[in-house]
This record gives structure tokens, C-alpha cells and sequence, in this order.
């Protein structure tokens, strides 16, 4: 019993962290998309890149599919 409420306190706390920082991270997020956006775009690789990210999500979708 003891062990189970540390372990939730732990969760708990986490979760806290987690939220309390979403937006900075959030913001530090768009702000890394959208430079790395404007390189691929000005550098004329924004669609082979695009095309690489949609094959990862495709791969890790179907891998997780039941």
C-alpha cells in the first residue's frame, strides 16, 4: 500500500511538472517547426523531408495497429 501511494505521489507530481511547463514547451516546439520550416523551404528540400516524416509516422502507425 505504502509503496502504490509513493508511486502515485510520484505520477502525480510528474504530471504537475508536465503541465505546469506546456506552454514554454509548446512554444519552444512551433518555434524549432518553424525555422527548420523556413531552411527546408529556402534550401528546396521541404518536400523530401515532409515525405521522410510521413514514412516514420506511417511505419510507427501500422506497427502499433492491433
Amino acid at each position: 500500500m505504502m509503496i502504490t501511494l509513493i508511486a502515485f505521489s510520484i505520477l502525480a507530481g510528474s504530471a504537475l511538472v508536465a503541465v505546469g511547463s506546456l506552454r514554454m514547451v509548446t512554444r519552444d516546439t512551433l518555434s524549432v517547426v518553424t525555422g527548420c520550416t523556413t531552411r527546408a523551404r529556402a534550401s528546396g528540400t521541404l518536400h523530401r523531408r515532409l515525405a521522410f516524416v510521413a514514412l516514420w509516422f506511417l511505419i510507427f502507425g501500422l506497427s502499433y495497429t492491433v
